[in-house]
């Protein structure tokens, strides 16, 4: 067994056995966690073999004990449908997000001023970042960015999309072929919101691992991408993995409605500036209470782990860290999928998956909100 692993009986009681004496473990930072196995995995769009780049995640509450989730890699049009009963996690049938062959039905306008140093035009995959869901729909949000590794602008990656629950429920236990839906809608409209954010406007649609000097004041930062996503109380929250500004992070606040209706002009766009020590948004999750846990990591490939921090919308969104993940799986491992279980007094049972592991490597991890990391 892994020394950083407990087995969790129920939800939060834990212990585990090393060289057949009982014992307690965990990982610096005050955090603890048990492996989620996952059958029948999760998979790319050709599948069959498990992706390795899951990067969103959120989930339905549980009925009789189980959740149906809702699954995106950064490699795809499609996303997956899944169910998270305990410590396991099984992956269902595909839904497909983008279709070039309605590509004219996006909402608003491809975005036009870019600055991605390969202005290839390609309309090929979403570059899935972020999953939300607001007790009603699921969202789906492209990177919004440069591609990664080849500075390359394609404008499928600046779409957002919002798949209604019957959906997602429809393809957990759908065939093989994808499901095309008509009630799944998609814009361009929240390139517009990012372009009004005054702080981060600047930077939106560069080269994310450049650092671009772009405000007379000598401010630096990397390309905007988005990374987290929240939708709650009518509101979506874009959570940007960069650029970092002056140490700062960003979340980037707008009305939904705007975003799916051309006719309705996008004017209340709010930024939400967060000290996460120098990290950018990996993840955004609403807690129980109504505060959000933040997912942080490297913006670019700074020398800075993963951590979480919760922060409180009605208080001046001031980010407190709450536990440091740093006890990763082996190899090229990058936490980018977060999602909020359950909370039992100060305990928060949390969902992280990775970049790098088959079928994102699942873990639910125990945060305790009253201890220091």
């Amino acid at each position: 067994m892994h020394r950083g692993q407990w087995v969790l009986r129920g939800f939060f009681l834990a212990t585990a056995t090393l060289a057949g004496a009982a014992t307690t473990a965990s990982v610096a930072g005050g955090l603890t966690f048990e492996n989620v196995d996952v059958e029948p995995a999760l998979t790319p769009d050709k599948g069959p073999k498990a992706a390795t780049n899951i990067s969103g995640i959120s989930c339905m509450p549980p009925a009789d004990g189980k959740r149906t989730c809702l699954v995106i890699d950064d490699e795809g049009r499609l996303a997956q449908a899944a169910r998270l009963d305990g410590a396991r996690l099984s992956g269902g049938g595909k839904i497909r997000i983008l279709d070039k062959s309605r590509r004219d039905e996006i909402i608003g306008s491809e975005p036009e001023k870019i600055h991605c140093s390969e202005e290839g035009h390609q309309f090929k995959d979403l570059d899935g970042e972020a999953v939300a869901y607001d007790g009603k729909d699921f969202y789906v949000s492209g990177s919004h960015g440069c591609s990664r590794n080849g500075n390359e602008f394609k404008p499928s990656a600046f779409v957002l999309a919002r798949v209604p629950k019957a959906v997602v429920a429809r393809a957990q236990d759908a065939g093989s072929d994808p499901i095309e839906d008509p009630s799944i809608r998609t814009t361009y409209r929240l390139s517009e919101a990012l372009r009004l954010a005054p702080s981060v406007k600047h930077f939106f649609a560069r080269d994310l691992m450049e650092t671009h000097k772009v405000k007379s004041d000598g401010t630096k930062g990397g390309g905007l991408n988005i990374e987290g996503l929240l939708v709650a109380d009518g509101k979506l929250y874009a959570g940007l993995r960069g650029p970092v500004v002056d140490g700062q992070a960003y979340v980037i606040e707008v009305p939904v409605d705007p975003l799916f209706d051309a006719a309705n002009p996008i004017t209340d766009v709010r930024e939400h500036p967060l000290a996460l020590e120098g990290r950018g948004v990996r993840d955004l999750a609403p807690m129980p209470d109504g505060r959000i846990l933040v997912l942080g990591g490297p913006e670019r490939k700074q020398k800075v782990g993963f951590a979480f921090y919760v922060v409180d919308r009605t208080r001046n969104w001031t980010a407190t860290r709450v536990g440091v993940l740093d006890d990763l799986p082996a190899g090229d491992t990058k936490a980018e999928a977060l999602f909020v279980l359950a909370r039992e007094g100060s305990r928060l049972d949390v969902l992280v998956m990775f970049d790098g592991p088959e079928n994102g490597g699942p873990r639910r991890y125990t945060v305790m909100l009253t201890s220091s990391p």
